[in-house]
């Protein structure tokens, strides 16, 4: 176990929402041309691919992404391995506007998969 994990250090009196807006960063996400998930490599690099910029060249570098996924995956990997439910939990809560930030992106994410892709959505 981390014992040396100093979550007690934020102040119950800041709030994430304070620094930055959740409502500001979805609208910034949705005016963005292209945003992928680490997760979802393979619909990631297709959407790339349909940018505006990926078609002015022959190929489009994605290397940025595969190198993130495995990042992502030992980061993953060592919380679920080193923190108590009781850590994970509280990292949940301090963390909640990002959570819900991901959950928008993961929306957006599949309804332009759907549109640009020609992929049937339910």
């Amino acid at each position: 176990m981390l014992s040396s994990l100093k979550i007690n250090c934020l102040s119950s009196k800041l709030n994430y929402s304070d620094l930055i807006h959740l409502e500001s960063a979805k609208r910034n996400l949705q005016s963005m041309e292209f945003f992928g998930l680490t997760e979802y490599l393979e619909l990631s690099q297709r959407l790339f691919e349909r940018t505006y910029i990926c078609q002015f060249y022959s190929t489009c570098s994605f290397e940025f992404y595969l190198q993130q996924d495995l990042v992502n995956n030992q980061t993953e990997h060592f919380l679920r391995e080193n923190l108590t439910d009781n850590e994970l939990t509280l990292i949940q809560q301090i963390n909640s506007d990002d959570i819900q930030l991901y959950e928008f992106a993961k929306k957006l994410f599949f309804e332009r998969t759907c549109r640009i892709l020609g992929i049937a959505c339910q």
